[in-house]
């Protein structure tokens, strides 16, 4: 059966590019929502999703400019494509958090810098805080997963880097050289054998030394071939069974901004 692999990868920078402006709050204070938009855009970063904050479009845009493009709703499309355009984004992230009875509850929508469309959109809710967190770590992978499923389709084909099973063959010919040198050795040994028998009596106690030293030797060569070509055998059979899966030929495909890179593939 075929198992599909799905890897997240990055060539030159991370992206799609995303700002986040100040999050909708209700009931929530605006220390905590700074501390949760800092988790948020930490999370996706890790997913290769590059993601500008609050106080970051502040050292860009200036207090003022930021006022008025942090005026943005949901509902002002052409305000929100202003926001991205002007950071140079390739759409908005727009969150909003309120405090339900015991319930915190978080709505996060992605749209598209150049014609105000949803591009991805999720929602959370957790019984504390400290719940929140794990919240939006998931809501990131889900944002990333969807925004990675709409980049352009399958292009060139590059090789992933091999795993530790797919070298197995290494050792697996080496092994092989050295069994071949211990079957050498043997053949060797027992010509030398021969050799000796065969001296006409009575011959020198030097020729016989010299024959019987060189059958020696090949005996010996014959031994360290078969115990190393043993312990080649074993370690191929290690790096197989237990190196994982083999290496993958992935697909890449590059988003819509050229910075990135997926990669599908299929493992055997």
């Amino acid at each position: 059966m075929l198992a599909t692999v799905l890897l997240a990868a990055t060539l030159a920078a991370p992206g799609p590019r995303l700002v986040m402006p100040e999050w909708t709050r209700v009931a929530v204070s605006p220390e905590l929502v700074a501390f949760y938009s800092d988790h948020l855009a930490q999370a996706l970063r890790n997913r290769h999703v590059e993601v500008m904050t609050s106080q970051e479009m502040v050292a860009l845009l200036g207090l003022e400019r930021q006022k008025e493009l942090l005026g943005c709703s949901e509902a002002s499309s052409s305000c929100v494509a202003e926001l991205g355009n002007a950071l140079g984004a390739d759409a908005v992230l727009l969150v909003s958090l309120a405090r339900l009875d015991d319930t915190l509850r978080v709505n996060l929508k992605v749209v598209s810098s150049k014609d105000a469309t949803v591009r991805a959109e999720t929602t959370g809710e957790a019984a504390s805080q400290k719940k929140l967190l794990d919240v939006l770590e998931e809501a990131a992978g889900r944002l990333a997963d969807s925004l990675r499923e709409k980049g352009q389709p399958p292009g060139e084909v590059i090789r992933a880097r091999p795993t530790v099973r797919s070298r197995a063959w290494i050792p697996a010919v080496f092994a092989g050289l050295l069994t071949a040198a211990g079957v050498v050795g043997v053949v060797a040994g027992n010509a030398q054998w021969k050799a000796l028998n065969a001296l006409p009596t009575p011959s020198s106690y030097q020729d016989a030394r010299a024959i019987a030293d060189a059958g020696g030797a090949w005996k010996s060569t014959a031994w360290v071939g078969f115990a190393l070509g043993a312990g080649g055998f074993i370690a191929t059979a290690l790096m197989y069974f237990l190196g994982g899966e083999k290496s993958v030929e992935p697909t890449v495909w590059l988003s819509p901004t050229g910075s990135s890179v997926g990669l599908v593939g299929h493992l055997p």
